[in-house]
């Protein structure tokens, strides 16, 4: 970190300011003397410069450009400033100019030194306000204390522009920086309470902690057994960010300690609450704002809490001398928590594939007044897809208003209702259901939204994607997750394709003391070797197969690699992590880990021949120094190779692709035969990925690299929607295949770890929890069904906004094309017999004149083309033009649609007015007024034969982001 002191002109002139707020403005050249460059050298590459501006400004001319290029490389510049020790900042207002769609970043000092940050990505061309909160939000923190708590006052305040996109040159422009003692948005936080559980819903809660432990209707029934503590545990999210946790019950006064727990990514925290000292009601308070109160057990200590937090365990503590056992009766858990106003009113999508004969049942409640909505378009079919949604109100007054409900499968919408309701305060679930028939559409969704006078929420949507045929299974036999086999192979066994690279975590092990292991074991594989899977990545536990010294028991692994192998799935094994009886980060554990290793590996050489050495040691999923790493894995190869010498060792396994940690284990000697790296990102830049993932096995040395961990969360409120995760999904197989780079690719992962909507680790699969399918997972399908065994040959140039490759594998061709952020059109000669599909296997018809085809690309999702090897293709000018100007507006403002055609229809949103015509092709077309911030896809529909659908994205700027 470099940076200067600032000069700072004290002023209240911006609009609601404080009166004794900070601004630094740039009304003059020198005011930029006291501004700092850095240019990120810890990432090689980044070149830049500030410079006064006197030509442009937010309100007034004048404002600090900071100039960027990574064209060599490099991750971010910045500009930054010291500020006087004397400051009662709390929060920081500035206006930025950014010319692409590349993150900002924050960056902070506080008084102890310790270094804060945090980012946003948004999409508006113009000055843009934010307000950056410095007491909370942060998602990283070093030096100084260290310990994630800022200690005011502010020292240092910096701007940085990151190498997220494109262009790669550019100017931020940075004006009216103000510093405020509270939030100039003062009251935006609203605060509520809610009942998060009643215990009447007992499948929600289960006893554990020995025999003679019970639930029932609220009653827990305990008993203190040798080495277990009577406890009930649940796994839910908590609304907003909690403030205080109330547990009601009626005691039964034996003494016993009360204790709970609450989660957080990757984190346990746990404290005790109180004690039963009295016979008849209690109430437990504690406060959930500062979990610096509660003892930490797992995941980074960092004291970061990451939101959603989780309510997850009550258990006793014994008293000496205490009763063995008791009655208690739980009453409810109550919750106080704050939550923005930009989420007034919370929904919650959900849904099922209905039978026929169960529509017709739900039917009968009719005249009880319990019928689901039902779509217009809705015929006689002999499957619906029922789409339900909860809706939450938080605020502290009820509300009345409409709740609009959209079909769409991947190309269009498909159908929209609109229903009035009205929801009572206080975060009381209101449920709502509507069916649509499921038809021939491999992909459907819905999205809800709700609008009120007072409020519109965003959209939130969830999919359904259609069962794709199983290779093993007869012509036209489709796999139900619903109705497997449960426990039987499919015979023959199918050839195992270790060629391949299409893997996925499909994480049997996890089934492992589960009484239900083989059948669910078997369901999840029938479903990933439908969908094209050929690999899974599987962790082989030291503690599980190794539970003491010397005792070996690989029963169940024999079982995972059983069903993966008569599924045709090859399987690498992941071996970690320490054993509760060996002394971690020492050198006596790492020789009795590889001991261990030579047991597993001379146990499984005949049927595995990859393995992977730890897991993310870069990160907290290693305690021990970093370099002692290199030396495990430098012995860990030596002990699989004795065992097996044709055996791959599989080295780093980092978070990210940690340059740094990888040249350093390199440097200390560490062995391995192929690099595994788990690219995560917030956003995907497929053509800058591809060179990435090149340029990795530059890194070493050409040897081969796996992915063996990527993914993208589809969790309501701060992940992306499942149509989202499923272009992504499609794109990272797409582009990993495509780089030529990549020895194999496996998602994480297959299935969802929970049902919980809210927390981001339980929502990266492929399929739910209970196996019903989301719209990645046919994606994920059509990228492995359609490459599957082949190699790359040529990419083929589309212009700035598209890219396609084509692949072969001396069969037969497919060109896969893809417009990752807004759809377009692509135009291709060819004298070839072609069969082309979309994003979710869907046929494509394309507009044919002459040897000239068009197609639509949807935005995110690739198209195939298949054909002979070598067939044509000849990318030429599309037919039909649109352009869209500006691309970000404010709501209530409007934009100017071009085309080349005259539209004969408008795919728009409910509620937006058809765009009026102009002249000359263009089109106005207004945003709504109380349209909430964020990108909206459209179309616009020419004629013809056979219609052309002209994609195009949005999107609306929030006036203020706050974060």
């Amino acid at each position: 970190m470099h940076a200067s002191a600032v000069l700072l002109i004290f002023t209240g002139s911006l609009l609601g300011a404080d009166p004794a707020a900070m601004t630094a403005r740039f009304d003059t050249a020198d005011a930029l003397k006291t501004w700092t460059f850095y240019n990120g050298a810890e990432f090689p590459g980044a070149k830049g410069r500030i410079e006064w501006n006197p030509s442009e400004g937010h309100d007034q001319p004048g404002c600090l450009a900071l100039h960027y290029s990574f064209a060599g490389g490099g991750n971010y510049v910045q500009a930054a400033w010291n500020l006087p020790k004397e400051n009662a900042a709390r929060t920081v207002n500035l206006w930025l100019k950014k010319p692409g769609l590349h993150r900002i970043t924050f960056r902070t000092v506080d008084a102890t030194g310790q270094t804060f940050q945090k980012g946003i990505d948004y999409h508006f061309p113009g000055w843009q306000q934010l307000e950056v909160d410095l007491a909370a939000g942060w998602t990283n923190h070093w030096g100084g204390a260290n310990d994630g708590k800022f200690r005011f006052p502010l020292r240092t305040f910096g701007v940085l522009i990151e190498n997220t996109a494109e262009p790669p040159e550019g100017v931020l422009l940075i004006d009216d920086v103000q510093l405020n003692e509270r939030s100039s948005t003062h009251g935006s936080q609203r605060r509520s309470s809610y009942v998060a559980t009643d215990f009447a819903a007992a499948s929600r809660w289960w006893p554990g902690g020995g025999q003679g432990n019970a639930l029932r209707d609220g009653q827990w029934d305990y008993r203190f057994t040798p080495g277990h503590s009577p406890a009930i545990s649940t796994d839910f999210s908590l609304l907003g960010q909690p403030q205080t946790l109330r547990l009601v019950l009626d005691s039964d006064g034996s003494g016993h300690a009360l204790h709970a727990q609450i989660g957080s990514h990757f984190q346990i925290f746990h404290r005790r609450i109180g004690t039963l000292d009295k016979k008849g009601e209690q109430t437990f308070e504690v406060p959930l704002a500062e979990m610096s109160t509660w003892e930490h057990h797992s995941g980074p200590n960092d004291g970061h809490v990451r939101y959603p937090l989780r309510m997850q365990r009550f258990w006793l503590e014994p008293r000496p001398e205490g009763p063995q056992q008791g009655r208690l009766s739980l009453k409810r858990v109550e919750v106080d928590f704050t939550f923005p106003a930009e989420q007034s009113v919370l929904l919650t999508p959900d849904v099922r594939t209905r039978s026929a004969s169960e529509g017709t049942e739900r039917a009968r409640s009719a005249s009880e007044g319990t019928e689901p909505a039902r779509s217009a378009s809705e015929g006689p079919k002999t499957t619906s897809h029922a789409f339900s949604i909860e809706l939450r109100n938080l605020r502290s007054t009820p509300a009345k208003g409409q709740l609009i409900c959209e079909y769409r499968n991947l190309s269009r919408r498909l159908d929209v209702q609109a229903v009035e309701l009205e929801l009572p305060a206080g975060a009381v679930p209101v449920r709502k259901e509507f069916l649509y028939p499921a038809g021939e559409n491999h992909m459907v969704e819905a999205s809800f939204q709700w609008v009120d006078p007072d409020y519109a929420s965003k959209p939130v949507s969830i999919g359904v994607s259609m069962p794709v045929e199983s290779p093993g299974a007869q012509a036209g036999k489709m796999i139900n997750p619903q109705q497997s086999e449960a426990g039987k192979m499919p015979a023959p066994l199918p050839r195992l394709e270790p060629e391949s690279i299409m893997g996925c975590g499909l994480y049997l092990y996890r089934w492992r003391g589960n009484h239900t292991a083989l059948e669910n074991m078997t369901r999840l594989c029938q479903l990933a070797q439908a969908a094209g899977i050929r690999w899974t990545r599987e962790e082989i536990q030291w503690h599980a197969t190794e539970p003491e010294p010397g005792r070996y028991d690989f029963s169940f692994y024999d079982q995972v690699v059983e069903v993966a192998h008569a599924h045709g799935i090859s399987v690498y094994g992941l071996l970690c992590y320490w054993s509760s009886w060996t002394k971690p980060d020492t050198q006596e554990g790492i020789d009795a880990y590889c001991r261990w290793v030579r047991q597993v590996v001379r146990h499984y050489k005949d049927r595995i021949k990859y393995w992977e050495i730890w897991n993310e040691p870069n990160i907290f999923f290693w305690t021990g120094p970093k370099e002692l790493y290199a030396k495990l894995l430098t012995q860990a190869y030596e002990a699989v190779k004795a065992e097996d010498p044709e055996a791959v060792v599989l080295g780093c396994s980092t978070s990210g692709i940690d340059t740094a940690f990888i040249k350093m284990v390199m440097d200390k000697g560490g062995k391995f035969d192929a690099l595994t790296i788990h690219p995560y990102r917030g956003a995907l830049l497929d053509l800058r990925y591809i060179e990435e993932l090149q340029n990795t096995r530059k890194l070493v040395d050409g040897r081969d690299v796996w992915i063996t961990e990527i993914g993208f969360p589809s969790q309501l409120i701060t992940g992306y929607s499942e149509r989202r995760q499923a272009s992504l999904a499609a794109r990272v197989y797409l582009a990993s295949t495509a780089s030529g780079a990549v020895r194999n690719i496996a998602w994480y992962d297959f299935r969802n770890d929970g049902p919980d909507p809210f927390e981001g680790e339980q929502n990266f699969g492929l399929v739910r929890s209970d196996f019903r399918l989301k719209p990645a997972y046919r994606a994920v399908a059509t990228v492995c069904r359609t490459l599957g065994g082949m190699k790359v040959k040529e990419r083929i140039d589309l212009g700035p906004d598209a890219y396609a490759f084509r692949f072969s594998d001396g069969q037969r061709d497919v060109v896969a094309a893809c417009s990752p952020e807004s759809g377009r059109l692509l135009t291709f000669e060819t004298d070839a017999e072609v069969r082309i599909v979309d994003g979710v296997g869907q046929p494509a018809t394309p507009q044919r004149r002459g040897q000239q085809l068009t197609v639509t690309l949807d935005t995110g999702f690739p198209v195939f083309i298949s054909g002979k090897p070598g067939f044509v293709f000849r990318p030429v000018d599309a037919p039909v033009r649109l352009t869209v100007d500006p691309q970000s507006v404010r709501p209530g403002n409007t934009l100017t649609v071009s085309i080349s055609q005259p539209a004969q229809e408008w795919d728009l949103p409910h509620g937006w007015a058809r765009p009026e015509a102009t002249g000359d092709g263009a089109y106005v077309l207004r945003v709504p007024e109380n349209a909430p911030p964020g990108r909206v896809d459209l179309q616009a529909i020419v004629g013809g034969d056979t219609p052309l659908r002209l994609p195009f994205t949005i999107r609306v700027a929030s006036p203020l982001i706050r974060l």
